[in-house]
């Protein structure tokens, strides 16, 4: 019996805690009051639920109105105070007066980022924010002023701040060869030289397998000048040009006549040549038996 006690006290008490849970925090149609007493004086505000979060979409903030329709943030630890029925102290205060929806409606939640130094791995941009869009891709962001061309206003821990993109410089290797033509050292795999970082670099015609990435001919030694990178071009050597993807790298080497290529030779490349070699022999069956399906 003591046993059948003590599981109905438990289990009363883990309802209890889950009463509490559920209860934390307003709910859309919630009315506070400014007072603890009712009367013909006393102010009713109702509260209305944030939207639904959606990046790029137009996202308003939770707010509090009155029965006049008047707006009004929901206040922090210096809001005035608000009483639930019964004349408890509510959990929310009353913030400021909101005179136009688009102080509390923000585009996208970001965070707070420092600077950070361009590097053939790392993207250059200076302090601000950083904020993923609609399109999934990141961006980075900078204070605005009211005014700006192109502002907007996103979320950072619970403050909306006016921002405008900022010009972010990408961080790649940024490919040279001798009169800019890369070397061929397989079936579909080149090397041409980085100058920033000085490693002979693997590239490709192609992309096979979803290997590498696109290499970007807009990252020039003109971009790298204005990252504050200062690179050396060999005597003879071009910028390459056209559509490459960058597969790997070796050991940092130092140009000759041509691009040396390091004595290592990393397994990454070496599987990649393999499927290459695979790629050329047996493409068509690979997209054979994908249209099977």
């Amino acid at each position: 019996m003591k046993k059948i006690v003590a599981l109905v006290l438990s289990l009363v008490m883990a309802l209890s805690l889950c009463t509490v849970a559920f209860a934390a925090g307003p709910k859309d149609g919630d009315k506070f009051y400014d007072k603890q007493t009712s009367g013909t004086d006393t102010k009713t505000y109702t509260y209305v639920a944030a939207t639904t979060y959606k990046a790029g979409a137009d996202n308003r903030l939770a707010y509090l109105k009155d029965d006049a329709g008047n707006v009004y943030e929901v206040g922090g630890k210096d809001g005035d105070t608000l009483y639930v029925a019964g004349g408890a102290v509510a959990d929310i205060t009353l913030g400021d007066y909101v005179s136009d929806f688009a102080a509390i409606t923000y585009k996208a939640t970001a965070e707070a980022v420092k600077a950070s130094a361009w590097s053939c791995t790392t993207d250059k941009y200076d302090a601000g924010y950083k904020l993923v869009w609609s399109d999934g891709k990141t961006y980075y962001a900078e204070d605005a002023k009211t005014g700006d061309a192109n502002a907007y206003n996103v979320l950072v821990n619970g403050e909306i701040k006016l921002v405008k993109d900022q010009a972010v410089i990408k961080g790649q290797h940024v490919l040279y060869a001798k009169d800019g033509k890369p070397t061929e050292v397989g079936v579909g795999v080149y090397e041409a030289y980085c100058v920033a970082c000085k490693k002979t670099i693997k590239i490709s015609d192609k992309m096979i397998n979803e290997a590498g990435y696109l290499y970007d001919t807009t990252i020039t030694i003109d971009t790298l000048r204005q990252a504050g990178v200062t690179v050396a071009v060999p005597a003879g050597y071009k910028a390459v040009e056209g559509n490459w993807y960058v597969i790997g790298e070796t050991t940092a080497t130092k140009p000759a006549d041509g691009v040396n290529s390091a004595k290592t030779f990393d397994a990454g490349v070496a599987m990649y040549v393999g499927m290459s070699l695979l790629s050329v022999a047996g493409g068509a069956v690979v997209i054979g038996k994908k249209k099977e399906f």
